[in-house]
This record gives structure tokens, C-alpha cells and sequence, in this order.
């Protein structure tokens, strides 16, 4: 599908952000009698951390009843209001003492969760393993919810900030799970939000979420998600992701930067609903969004292999996008006052957003070549300069704050001009690239 007609599809086109092409169908008999039953654990799991005086504990039960109240089949519930913005999950990882009386979570867990359900015989039972009872009670309400809230709330990008909150609450208790070993392999495998494809699907919705809720406001905000492996490593806004990220095997790393990087092309009036792209620009978005990187089967997306992918005839475009990345920036030093920042915003988004097809290119189908017409000095300097932008986009994702960040950007800015020392001129532009490279990125972020 073309740019253009991706574009004129309508505002809630997620570029394959949904993991199903249909809506489900009437829910069963069956189905409703085990979401009532769902509901009355969780309840009972709220009555026993009300009656234990685990106050934190409550509230991720609450949560959990919320998302339980959202899933209700047929409308009977309308969505929860989320009253806070911390997650009540991440209250599972917060450090703590080992003062008697701030003992972890996992430890001060005890009779509630195993009583659960056993009437008035657990109250005088030996205390059991918290371990034990998290994963009799809490685990199959988890896996119950992940399940119902991927097939009936991943369709659409309607109501983006309940369905971020949500998908956030899973990804935490997942990992929670995971990381104290309360599922056997085999059971953690066969878990739908830890597989692979599925982990890929759920993090571009998750993009496209954020960029339907915060549309002028995301592109160099706090939730800008530069769509490069290593750097969605790194990216705060995404800490609940990253420990399924770095698990992904080779060949879903791909799909995850393709479709990332697709729907920041495609959804990119969401953000920048002003934005008129240079010439240069648009066939080269085209020519990635058109090529045949990657194919679409049922619901998930495959990255065609490198031996089967078929270049356009010209390779003409990757031309303006090395000079785009290379030059670009030094148009900056005619911004007038009245322009600045919607002209700083354009130019920072269309150099960033070749900057990750390039990488894309040089990482997943070949090592990017250089013009013809450029001295070996320069194509010494082309790769350099990937490297430099990658480092600084880091930097920014993490607020300009980060000591050893900032020390990674310095030897990069050193690796550049030693690498262009050939000639005076040279240093003195690649100073000038620096410069502006720098300032397009600061002043988007701030």
C-alpha cells in the first residue's frame, strides 16, 4: 500500500498495530461463566488483602478488578476512570528495607492468597509459601486477563490512554512472574503476551497508542520511541517492555524496528499535523513503506528474507537519503525567529527518520553504500555520523541527564573529527554538522 493511501485510510490505521483483522464474534455461555468466575477470585483476593492490612497489595487487586470490569462482555461495565498515574503494579518491584516492618512484598504475602477460597481451615493453617500462593490465585486471573484483553482491545485505537495503562499493568505482573520463576518454562512458553509475534504486535500498538493520545505532544516528548533496537533498549517509556524486547529472537527484532519505524512514517500527521515534507523526503519514505521487507500473513508480520527481497530497479533514493543525513542539518542556520519551531520540529523528524531507514537498511538488508562521487574520506565519515545521531538520540531519550550518555556523545563528536582531520575544511564542516545535529535534537526536546 502507498504512502499516500495508508495515509487517507483514516486516523486510527494502526499499520498492522492490531493483532487480529477481525473483531470477535458473540461471546459463549461459557466464556461469560468463566469471566463471573474470574471476577469472584479477584474479589476474594481483595477481601483477604482488606482483611490482612496489605494495603499495596489491594490496590493491584483493585487494578486487576478494573481491567476485569473493562473486559466485561456485552457493555454490562463501562471502563474503570484511572485515578492514578503510577501504576499499581510496579508497586510489586519497589525496593524495600529489610526492616521487620518493610519487608517485601513477596514476604508479607502469606495466609491471604493461600486461604483464598479454603474457608475458615486456612485461617489456622501453618503459613504457607507466598511463592505457592501467588501462583495458585494470581496467575491464572493474570493469564486469564492477558488473554481476553489482546483478542477484544487490540483492535482499535480507540480509547488509547485506558488501553496504555492496561497493557502496562500485564506486561508488569509478566514480568513479575517471570522474573520469580512462578511459571515452569514450558507453561511461560505457552503464554500468549510472552510470544515472540506477540510481544512485536503489542509494542506497535503500543506506539501507535501513544501517538493517538498524545498527537502534537509526542514527537519529542518524554514517550518518543526512536525506532531503532538498541535504543527502545534504552528508552524509559518503555521499561515494561524491555525484558520481552531483549528476549525476542533474532528474527522478531526485525519485524519490531520495521513495523515501529512504519507507523511513525505513516502516522506521522498524528504528531506533525503540519508537516510539509521536503522532496527529498517523501520517495524515500515510499520507496521503505512499498518495498517488499516484510509480508503480511493472517495477523503478524514477517520480515522477507535477504536473499528474496527485490530492490526497485533504480537505487536513486538512497542517494538524497545519505545526503539528507549528511547535509541536512546545516539549513538550520537560516531558521528565521518567527518559523523556528515548527521549521526545528520538521527538519529534526525527517532527519531522524532517515537516519533509522539507513540504519535499517545497513542492520537488516545490506551495508549502506555511499555516492560514487564522495572521497574515501567521506565515506569514512558516513557511518560515524549514523553513530553519532544514534548516541545523541539516546542522550535525549533520557533527558540530556545521563553523565555516562553525555561521555558516549563526546567520543563520538571526537571519533567524528579525528576521522575527518584529513583536511581543515573538512574538520571546520564536520564541526558545523555537529553543531546543528545537536541543536535540532536539543531543541526538540526541550
Amino acid at each position: 500500500m502507498c504512502l499516500s493511501c495508508r495515509e487517507n485510510s483514516g486516523g486510527d490505521q494502526m499499520g498492522g498495530a492490531g493483532l487480529a483483522s477481525n473483531h470477535p464474534g458473540p461471546v459463549s455461555q461459557n466464556l461469560l461463566l468463566t469471566h463471573e468466575a474470574i471476577g469472584a477470585q479477584i474479589k476474594q483476593l481483595k477481601d483477604s488483602f482488606t482483611m490482612d492490612g496489605q494495603g499495596e497489595l489491594k490496590n493491584v487487586a483493585d487494578h486487576l478488578e478494573q481491567l476485569h470490569n473493562y473486559l466485561t462482555p456485552g457493555g454490562k461495565t463501562a471502563p474503570a476512570a484511572l485515578k492514578d498515574a503510577r501504576n499499581p503494579i510496579e508497586a510489586l518491584f519497589k525496593p524495600r528495607s529489610s526492616a521487620s516492618s518493610d519487608l517485601s512484598l513477596m514476604q508479607r504475602i502469606k495466609n491471604p492468597l493461600a486461604r483464598v477460597g479454603q474457608g475458615s481451615h486456612a485461617l489456622a493453617s501453618v503459613t504457607r509459601d507466598p511463592l505457592e500462593g501467588i501462583s495458585n490465585q494470581v496467575i491464572p486471573i493474570w493469564k486469564y486477563l492477558q488473554e481476553r484483553f489482546i483478542t477484544l482491545k487490540c483492535q482499535d485505537l480507540e480509547e488509547p490512554e485506558t488501553k496504555l495503562d492496561y497493557l502496562k499493568s500485564l506486561f508488569l505482573l509478566g514480568d513479575y512472574i517471570h522474573s520469580k520463576n512462578l511459571l515452569p518454562p514450558a507453561d511461560i512458553n505457552a503464554v500468549e503476551i510472552f510470544q515472540p509475534k506477540t510481544v512485536v504486535s503489542l509494542v506497535n500498538f503500543h506506539v501507535n497508542l501513544v501517538m493517538k493520545s498524545k498527537g502534537t505532544k509526542f514527537f519529542g516528548g518524554p514517550e518518543w520511541i526512536n525506532p531503532e533496537y538498541e535504543l527502545m533498549l534504552s528508552n524509559p517509556s518503555l521499561s515494561h517492555f524491555h525484558r520481552s524486547i531483549k528476549a525476542l529472537p533474532e528474527e522478531q527484532k526485525k519485524p519490531l524496528v520495521y513495523l515501529t519505524l512504519s507507523s511513525i512514517i505513516i502516522q506521522r500527521k498524528l504528531m506533525l499535523p503540519w508537516l510539509s515534507m521536503e522532496e527529498e523526503f517523501f520517495p524515500i519514505c515510499t520507496e521503505f513503506l512499498n518495498g517488499n521487507f516484510a509480508t503480511y500473513e493472517g495477523s503478524r508480520y514477517f520480515l522477507v528474507p535477504k536473499d528474496q527481497i527485490k530492490y526497485p530497479k533504480s537505487l536513486d533514493y538512497r542517494k538524497p537519503m545519505y545526503e539528507f543525513v549528511t547535509d541536512e542539518p546545516w539549513r538550520l542556520e537560516a531558521l528565521p525567529p518567527t518559523n523556528a519551531v515548527p521549521r526545528v520540529n520538521r527538519d529534526s523528524y525527517q532527519l531522524l527518520t532517515l537516519n533509522s531507514i539507513a540504519n535499517f537498511f545497513n542492520t537488516y538488508v545490506e551495508s549502506f553504500v555511499a555516492p560514487k562521487r564522495t572521497v574515501q574520506q567521506m565515506e569514512l565519515l558516513v557511518p560515524l555520523k549514523f553513530q553519532y545521531i544514534s548516541a545523541l538520540q539516546e542522550l535525549a531519550q533520557n533527558g540530556f541527564k545521563d553523565s555516562k550518555l553525555k561521555k558516549a556523545v563526546t567520543n563520538q563528536e571526537k571519533l567524528l573529527l579525528d576521522a575527518s582531520g584529513l583536511t581543515r575544511e573538512m574538520k571546520e564542516s564536520t564541526k558545523r554538522w555537529i553543531k546543528h545535529v545537536y541543536s535540532l535534537v536539543y531543541k526538540t526536546r526541550n
